[in-house]
């Protein structure tokens, strides 16, 4: 019996002994659960970048000392600093409570045949992370043109990026692409991947955003199954990695439908820029330089000198010109200075922009007025100007027409694959049209002779298309010793005017402002003193102003229409024309005895021919 108590009492004491002897890790029960992995890539213009990783954990029971962080880069360089900090003093950024993180980089087979796979074991704080929410954050620096996962696919950049995997899965896990800025945003990659790819999983979302010099693009994966590896694939514009050269990809596998894939042409570097700026540069001083020789040759033929804006030679002219148009595209389409391009663009209209010529003030010699017929002054067709620079011709508003579709298409199709170039396009295509714009007929000063042809005919087919009836007469006046009229005028004349009246002229005048010179028609009638039409205009003198007639007994009314246009012209036209015509009442209550006694009462009216046909007398 003393040997069963004592065999009883060793084999108690061994098992006591050996419970003490058991690792504490053992002892405790541990359940983790990884709720989110923020992971964040800042990659560098030579191809290198920084990862990030915010893990949010989740820890029961406890403690818990160690954790691996499975399929990281090959050639990551853990930075220090590694910490895990509980979640509510990583809120509140109460960093000095911190525990440091101990890492170490391990190499674990996969189970495959020449395939191994790159793990961080991370040994958290002395004693562990007890029940709570934690936040772990590591670093670490890697070469993605090194490894292979950036590579040049023509124009743009491809970045395909496998993210870690995790032994029971994730909730949700987000990726945050950080890039130099460049012309064209970045974006999730669309071209046809692998299954789990980026833009083959319906789970992720992305968002692009700017700030500053740095564009930035979010694509967050609501669900990682068990040990997966999220594949993150976003496309970027390459010159926004200006550090070395890019290789071309090759790895991409075919589509799956077996048709060959579109290749994109490779980027244009300097070597094909400058030629195509200096050509354009060219291009656009020689459209100046054509610009300002057209407007001097039509105001020498006007017998005035020009007057641009920016007074300096044509030549210094069309360079400025150019460069501010060139360089405000740029501007926009490379540094991204929207306001700054736009303002420098629109420079160009001030080097190509002419004030209106200075007219000659000249004392008129001494002339004759003479009628003339109206084919000759209303049959011929208006003489453009020379050249093709201006709106007055149909050449130039054909030109005008097609530089405004060129520009509107090219913004629409560049607006498709770039905000930036289709405001670029904008801001070399607008400006242009400012060459057709100055320097045209209103520039120059007005010759009384030509210049209101159109106008009077407007005024002389509205008039008679109103009264039939009446005479229309143009007259020009014909200076002593020249061959040239100086000035034209249409005559307008009632079939039944009152005793007294001369005439009613259509004149015009004209005004200069900074759009140029414009014509103002004038009205006057002219009169006998003491003349029945006299009574009939006296109450028409508040409404217009006196001037000397061509006689001593000539009275001269002078009557502006509200604006020179030809229908407010020829309507007061005509109510001037019915305020002096001879009263109706008064030849509709004539006797017929005072009929026989005036032969003149015995004279049929006079009918006057359309002005088709009908001569001046």
């Amino acid at each position: 019996m003393l040997r069963r108590s004592a065999l009883r009492l060793l084999v108690t004491l061994a098992i006591f002994v050996a419970m003490g002897l058991l690792p504490a890790s053992a002892s405790a029960w541990v359940e983790l659960t990884v709720a989110r992995d923020d992971i964040r890539l800042d990659v560098g213009r030579d191809g290198k970048a920084r990862v990030e990783h915010r893990v949010l954990l989740l820890v029961s029971g406890g403690p818990l000392k160690s954790l691996s962080l499975r399929g990281v880069d090959a050639d990551a360089e853990i930075e220090p600093g590694a910490y895990v900090i509980a979640e509510k003093d990583d809120k509140a950024g109460n960093i000095e409570v911190a525990e440091p993180v101990q890492i170490t980089k391990k190499t674990a087979d996969t189970g495959t045949p020449g395939v191994s796979r790159n793990d961080l074991d991370m040994t958290l704080g002395d004693k562990g992370l007890g029940r709570g929410r934690y936040v772990l954050v590591v670093r670490y620096g890697t070469d993605l043109l090194a490894t292979g996962a950036l590579a040049r696919e023509g124009a743009t950049a491809a970045l395909r990026w496998m993210g870690p995997s995790w032994e029971h899965g994730l909730d949700a896990t987000r990726a945050v692409f950080s890039f130099p800025v460049a012309p064209t945003e970045p974006r999730a990659d669309g071209a046809p991947v692998e299954p789990g790819d980026a833009a083959d999983d319906p789970g992720f979302v992305s968002t692009v955003t700017r700030k500053g010099t740095i564009d930035q693009i979010e694509l967050v994966r609501l669900y990682a199954s068990q040990g997966e590896r999220v594949l993150w694939a976003v496309r970027v514009d390459a010159r926004a990695l200006d550090g070395g050269p890019l290789e071309v990809s090759t790895a991409a596998p075919p589509p799956a439908d077996g048709r060959p894939r579109a290749t994109t042409a490779p980027a244009m570097g300097l070597e094909i820029w400058l030629p195509v700026g200096f050509a354009l540069f060219v291009l656009v001083a020689g459209l100046v330089v054509i610009q300002g020789s057209e407007i001097r040759r039509r105001a020498s033929d006007r017998g005035v000198a020009t007057r641009p804006l920016v007074p300096l030679p044509i030549l210094a002219r069309a360079c400025l010109a150019s460069a501010a148009l060139l360089g405000g595209a740029w501007l926009v389409y490379s540094a991204r200075a929207m306001l700054g391009g736009a303002l420098l663009s629109a420079s160009f209209v001030a080097f190509v922009w002419h004030l209106p010529s200075k007219a000659r003030h000249e004392a008129r010699p001494p002339g004759k007025w003479l009628p003339v017929r109206l084919g000759e002054i209303f049959g011929r067709p208006p003489v453009a100007p020379a050249g093709v620079f201006h709106l007055d011709g149909r050449r130039g508003r054909v030109l005008v027409a097609l530089v405004l579709a060129l520009v509107a298409a090219g913004s629409y199709l560049a607006s498709r694959r770039s905000l930036d170039i289709a405001v670029a396009v904008l801001c070399l295509g607008l400006p242009l049209c400012a060459l057709f714009v100055t320097g045209g007929r209103r520039a120059l000063p007005v010759d009384l002779a030509a210049d209101p042809v159109p106008l009077l005919h407007a005024i002389a087919l509205r008039v008679q298309r109103a009264r039939s009836e009446v005479r229309l007469v143009p007259r020009i006046r014909l200076p002593e010793g020249r061959a040239d009229s100086d000035e034209v005028r249409l005559a307008v004349l009632p079939p039944d005017p009152a005793a007294g009246l001369r005439a009613v002229e259509v004149a015009t005048g004209f005004a200069v402002g900074p759009g140029g010179y414009v014509l103002l028609p004038e009205i006057l009638l002219r009169f006998e003193h003491g003349s029945p039409c006299a009574e009939l205009a006296r109450g028409l003198e508040c409404s217009a102003r006196r001037a000397p007639g061509r006689k001593l007994d000539e009275r001269v009314l002078v009557f502006t229409p509200k604006l020179p246009t030809a229908r407010l012209t020829a309507e007061l036209v005509l109510a001037l024309l019915e305020r002096v015509s001879q009263p109706r009442a008064k030849q509709s209550s004539a006797s017929p005895a005072s009929a026989t006694q005036d032969p003149r009462a015995r004279k049929p009216a006079r009918r006057v021919a359309p002005p088709e046909t009908r001569t001046a007398a």
